[in-house]
């Protein structure tokens, strides 16, 4: 008979030999110890709980969950990332996932976390609650861009190197975003080589001028950081021209609104889509945390809405003169929405939710511009 817990810190090593196995059977070769070496590494420096499922004297499933806490303008949010959800092949259809993913979503809400998201396919974790959401955008910088609208651009003296003694001024640059993890310095470099990147230091004939984080082929690139925003054409150029000049794609969150009219004027694709699959569990908060962070970039307007999702008790959303107030409220709701439309509503960037009958400054407000770093994931 199937048992179903909480793995404890001593299996780690059956847990890793067992979603090496699940994946590597399912794609390509895994190995979890290289491929996220913040949590499954030799060194590494998180714990993701493992809700387990054994039978037949083996680990026959597993969901992880990684606790994080976020800064949003300064304020904190508590994070789960979900992943490594895995079924040993000779167990499908045992009902393996569905308990353990029952478990990490008991969890999680016992926890009081404000927001869950994965990376999977989206049929497959509707039935638990996780909808497709937040803002991706990717810029695509091909050879041509590069030759004509850059061509000119002086590289002299810039070079890459191990990120190292830059680590401190790095995490600087990072800490300086409007939404970001919490990083420390010492797991910096680690958490930046999640799945096979890179984080390098940028130099300018020995003056550091950012860090980037970048695929082991070179050719996508998920994070950068600047001391000069001026700097960027100068430092992508120099790095296309390090790695064969060949297209190069570099996530911008959706934030950096400058950085995203710098490479919207030259990239050959402008690419914005659904940032990973989310479940919410403080609605209000996530609501008032992320609309604070549009109203930087964007003039918010005025209005009022009240939703209520599901049995949970209403809230309204208000914005006078650009500033966003967030409450529960026993008003009657404008909308009243099941959990994966209200998600579709707050975070999609193209949404199926009818919205004819909402006020109109509800097309204004959302999506939220929830962003998710590669590094800060699972």
């Amino acid at each position: 008979m199937a048992e179903y817990r909480k793995a404890a810190r001593e299996e780690k090593s059956a847990i890793v030999d067992f979603i090496n196995m699940v994946f590597s059977v399912a794609h390509e070769p895994h190995n979890f110890k290289t491929l996220l070496p913040k949590v499954y590494g030799d060194e590494a420096c998180f714990w993701a709980d493992h809700y387990i499922a054994r039978d037949h004297g083996r680990v026959e499933g597993a969901v992880a969950l990684l606790e994080e806490r976020w800064s949003v303008l300064g304020e904190e949010l508590k994070v789960g990332v979900v992943g490594s959800v895995s079924t040993h092949p000779y167990a499908r259809g045992a009902g393996h996932m569905k308990k353990c993913m029952g478990m990490m979503l008991e969890d999680a809400a016992a926890r009081g976390l404000d927001l869950l998201f994965l990376g999977g396919k989206r049929q497959r974790y509707e039935y638990f609650g996780f909808s497709q959401g937040g803002v991706g955008t990717c810029m695509r910088l091909a050879p041509d861009n590069f030759r004509h609208a850059w061509g000119k651009v002086d590289i002299s003296g810039i070079s890459f190197a191990k990120l190292g003694p830059w680590t401190a001024r790095a995490k600087a640059l990072y800490d300086a975003q409007p939404v970001r993890a919490l990083r420390r310095e010492e797991e910096f470099a680690l958490v930046a080589s999640s799945w096979n990147d890179r984080p390098w230091a940028v130099l300018r004939e020995g003056e550091f001028l950012g860090y980037l984080v970048a695929s082991q082929e070179g050719d996508e690139i998920t994070e950068l950081g600047l001391v000069r925003e001026a700097d960027c054409p100068a430092i992508l150029r120099a790095w296309h021209e390090a790695h064969d000049r060949r297209t190069v794609s570099v996530d911008v969150p959706v934030w950096d609104r400058e950085r995203l009219l710098t490479l919207a004027r030259v990239a050959a694709a402008r690419d914005q889509g659904a940032a990973e699959m989310f479940r919410v569990l403080d609605f209000p908060r996530l609501t008032r945390l992320f609309l604070a962070v549009k109203s930087r970039y964007a003039r918010l307007a005025d209005g009022r809405f009240v939703l209520q999702v599901e049995d949970e008790a209403p809230f309204a959303v208000e914005v006078r003169e650009g500033k966003a107030t967030v409450a529960r409220t026993d008003e009657a709701p404008d909308a009243h929405l099941g959990r994966l439309e209200a998600q579709d509503l707050l975070l999609a960037p193209l949404r199926c939710v009818d919205t004819s009958g909402m006020p109109a400054c509800v097309e204004n407000w959302f999506p939220l511009p929830v962003t998710v770093f590669s590094a800060d994931g699972f």
